[in-house]
């Protein structure tokens, strides 16, 4: 691994800073960044070239660097109680971005491990004002608009952790089927890989064609009262994924009484699956002795709870507005909720709202390592019976990667720098060679 305190880019290539900030300007989650910004992290941007078993994350240390997964695998590990180490997740998407807890000035909550030959850029963050210290002394407070910059990256940084806070809801509810399975023999594990792949398509708006008819699902919401359930019940091809997050809202709003009712659905979604060819024929597990898992609907109103207790708003906000807010065309989006917060007046500064972004970001790592505590205890249970304890992440960083790949073969082949920048877009690969490594 690269020594940490390698001389930044700025030092190193100065002259791709233009490729460099074109380059991330092409990654979905640095594409809104102005380009000012996108200089900035050029400035304290590093690659890390890593062997297998080496950790640039080590859980309890403190940095003040974010990470960019590039190409190769990470394996997440936490420490239990026992003090033994466990794993609980594996990075493989390129693209994946990882470490902010150092977003708080708080101590690493997890290890990150090299799964043979990884490439990570560092991103150091210590170039924006410290909004812990101004918060704690707002004597030593900048211009207002200094902060911008700060409101931009927590931005990134809360939609990422949202996201990856709602595939470990998801993931604790196909590790509960995974146990149900197992206190139920051959035969009910044949019924959990149904339960799971009903979910898993459920949420994801995969379900055969059959399972999504209007018919069906006004029988299994039959009981519930809803305008946006019915506006989504009169399509012809339902949209699961979407009536999956208006149940989560109404539940969240207290307005779905049932509490497990994600695995009251599927059992009788089952019901309906068992007469296709597609599906296994389910049987009944039983739910009892199970660990508790975290609500979605629970983490938004502690995400809510969070916000009120702040102190930062002009007055307090409903829960129920809290939640229209952040709702962005059916996904919960934090950018939304300080645009809206701020068109309303209820921020009334750039220092304000990139406190509430930092807010939300706090809340949600402390989600997830709840969540994340979860799961250890769920792969514990399970032991040595299953290898990994979810699917190994999709490569959808590869089209770029390619790109990258492209970008550098023209390098080699043209007579200078700018014809080769004309010809193809820029990928990371290639800018690595430019950078000497």
């Amino acid at each position: 691994m690269n020594n940490p305190h390698t001389n930044y880019l700025k030092n190193t290539a100065p002259q791709s800073r233009e490729d460099f900030i074109n380059l991330l300007g092409q990654t979905s989650l640095f594409a809104g960044l102005p380009k000012e910004l996108r200089s900035r992290i050029f400035d304290y941007a590093k690659f890390m070239d890593l062997g297998n078993g080496e950790r640039p994350v080590v859980e309890g240390m403190f940095d003040q660097e974010i990470y960019l997964l590039i190409k190769g695998r990470l394996d997440v590990f936490i420490k239990l109680e026992n003090k033994k180490e466990k794993q609980i997740d594996s990075l493989g998407e390129s693209f994946t971005l990882f470490g902010e807890r150092c977003l708080l000035g708080q101590p690493r909550g997890a290890s990150i491990q090299s799964n043979g030959e990884s490439l990570l850029l560092g991103l150091d963050l210590s170039s924006l004002p410290d909004l812990n210290e101004h918060l704690e002394d707002p004597s030593v407070r900048l211009e207002d608009s200094a902060y911008q910059d700060n409101l931009d990256m927590y931005l990134v940084v809360a939609s990422v952790l949202y996201g990856r806070l709602e595939r470990l809801v998801h993931d604790q509810y196909k590790l509960a089927n995974r146990i149900r399975g197992m206190k139920k023999g051959i035969r009910v594990k044949k019924h959990n890989v149904l339960m799971t792949q009903l979910y898993n398509e459920l949420v994801e708006n995969r379900l055969a064609v059959e399972l999504r008819s209007p018919e069906i699902w006004r029988r299994l919401l039959r009981n519930l009262k809803s305008e946006v359930l019915d506006r989504l019940l009169e399509e012809e091809v339902l949209n699961t994924a979407r009536i999956y997050e208006e149940l989560v809202r109404l539940q969240a709003l207290g307005l779905l009484q049932q509490r497990d009712w994600v695995y009251d659905l599927l059992k009788r979604l089952t019901e309906q699956a068992k007469f296709l060819k597609r599906y296994y024929e389910p049987l009944q597990v039983d739910s009892n002795g199970l660990p508790e898992v975290m609500e979605l609907a629970q983490c938004l109103e502690d995400l809510h709870l969070n916000v009120e207790k702040a102190g930062i708003l002009t007055r307090s906000i409903h829960f129920s507005e809290f939640l229209e807010a952040l709702d962005d065309q059916g996904r919960w989006n934090p950018s939304g909720l300080v645009k809206h917060l701020g068109e309303v007046g209820l921020l009334t500064s750039w220092f304000g709202r990139a406190h509430l972004a930092l807010v939300l970001c706090s809340a949600l790592i402390s989600l997830m390592g709840k969540a994340n505590q979860v799961i250890a205890s769920y792969v514990s249970f399970l032991g040595n019976l299953h290898t990994q304890p979810r699917q190994f992440p999709k490569q959808t960083g590869e089209d770029l990667a390619s790109l990258f790949e492209t970008f550098y073969q023209s390098l080699q082949k043209s007579p200078g720098p700018e014809a080769a920048l004309e010809a193809v877009e820029p990928s990371v690969d290639s800018l690595l060679a430019q950078f000497g490594m």
